[in-house]
């Protein structure tokens, strides 16, 4: 039977007052959720917040072999904030529901599958009335999602089943905050701060005692006197509403490892198992900008370690009644062990490009495969990038297995926002047909 895809990128609370995200990056975001036409089979039905370039669909539909039954998106009437994203009330606008519905009975579409599931998309799940609409409806119903995507919840779940995590805690107040921040900034350790729900390392920030810390996985670095406590109170009590969701939910404070690299590992769950999608590394920039699949740390010692313990959470959220996609997120700290940060019980970055390696290179294709996923790609026209793959003999070949394929559309946004799948026997040949791919598309250099 076919599905609905919904590419509901954020929930209602990360886009307004002092968490909302520049214009720019919802535009980017918007752009994003065009890559789950990957995750499409036959006759599905895509809901998105813009309308994607009408060559990338053709392109996807013609790559994933699904022409003849190719998928319909559809993207409902912009709401009160407009059109960047799919917010709730634009899920829910009637117009809509009778469009999705008519479209739902035509193509036999009887479940959903949202990028995140929230009250708009359990709730959009039951007008429509399908048969099978979510699994484990009840556990979502009961606000399971939002166990599985709390970074509180994953320490407190980590501890709980012995699973390494950096040094931190949880913390309900800006007292607490400061009692942890305070001799860390003194011994010249920097901290991270983590808001409980948000993505991509947006709504978190580095503090650190001295100058030139880069750092990654935050949208910001701010420098304190460590041995200024009235500063520090009053930095955080003014940051304290952005950081706690105006005093909703709890905070994580960690110890920031500079010089980590981080990781991921995305499972499937489901009644009878947890199978492993895929893992890699990201390329931070300081906040998601690619993957290398797999990672190169995946030769150090504490690797099967890392997907021994990757395992036993997704055992245990299993048992708690998730199902579903799950990424996991951890860092490879200089010392070469590995920590984890957090898990997300969701669509993530990965999904679609694990879905593009499970087509065109097989199951398991990480083990004979290197793929580097290069974001916020840009042209002026797809059909004429792919011309010149095609001339230069970038383009992905089925019979080799390696190439060039365009994961993601750079239409309708004033950056670039498209993405390219890179992918050769290994990674050295991987980064030197990166480094081809920029020159002939003309591509910005990192």
């Amino acid at each position: 039977m076919a599905k609905i895809i919904i590419g509901n990128q954020l929930t209602e609370e990360t886009v307004e007052g002092d968490r909302a995200l520049p214009a720019e990056y919802l535009t980017y975001l918007a752009a994003v959720t065009h890559r789950l036409a990957w995750c499409a089979g036959a006759n599905d039905i895509i809901v998105l917040p813009t309308e994607p370039d009408p060559e990338f669909l053709s392109y996807v539909w013609r790559r994933l072999g699904i022409e003849d039954s190719r998928p319909v998106v559809l993207v409902p009437p912009p709401g009160r904030q407009g059109s960047a994203l799919l917010y709730d009330d634009r899920l829910h606008h009637p117009e809509f529901i009778g469009q999705l519905q008519k479209l739902a009975a035509e193509r036999g579409a009887d479940r959903l599958f949202p990028f995140y599931v929230d009250a708009a998309t359990t709730g959009l799940a039951e007008s429509l009335e399908l048969k099978d609409p979510l699994p484990a409806a009840a556990f979502l119903r009961a606000g399971g999602n939002e166990l599985v995507n709390s970074k509180t919840f994953f320490r407190t779940l980590a501890a709980g089943i012995g699973i390494p995590v950096p040094r931190g805690r949880t913390v309900a107040s800006v007292d607490e905050a400061a009692e942890f921040v305070r001799p860390l900034l003194r011994a010249g350790q920097p901290v991270i701060v983590k808001q409980d729900v948000h993505g991509g390392g947006y709504g978190n920030e580095i503090l650190t005692p001295a100058e030139g810390l880069q750092g990654y996985g935050a949208e910001r670095v701010t420098v304190l006197d460590p041995f200024d406590d009235t500063a520090l109170l009053r930095y955080l009590t003014g940051s304290w509403d952005r950081y706690s969701h105006d005093g909703r939910r709890r905070v994580v404070v960690e110890g920031y490892i500079d010089g980590s690299v981080p990781i991921y590992i995305e499972l499937y769950i489901t009644d009878e198992d947890v199978t492993t999608v895929g893992y890699g590394e990201m390329r931070m920039a300081p906040v998601n900008n690619g993957l290398v699949i797999p990672p190169p740390s995946a030769d150090l010692p504490s690797f099967p370690g890392f997907l021994d313990h990757a395992r036993r959470i997704g055992d245990t959220v299993r048992a708690l009644g998730y199902r579903g996609p799950m990424s996991i997120d951890a860092i490879v700290v200089p010392s070469g062990e590995i920590l984890f940060n957090e898990f997300n019980g969701r669509v993530g970055g990965s999904t679609h490009i694990h879905r593009i390696g499970a087509h065109l290179l097989g199951p398991e294709h990480w083990r004979d495969r290197a793929l580097i996923a290069r974001s916020r790609c840009g042209w002026d026209s797809l059909a004429r990038a792919v011309a010149t793959l095609e001339e230069q003999g970038l383009a992905f070949d089925p019979e080799t297995r390696t190439g060039v394929v365009i994961a993601g559309d750079s239409h309708g946004t004033p950056g670039p926002s498209g993405q390219c799948l890179i992918v050769a026997p290994g990674l050295p040949e991987a980064q030197a047909m990166e480094a081809r791919l920029i020159r002939v598309l003309g591509l910005e250099d990192d």
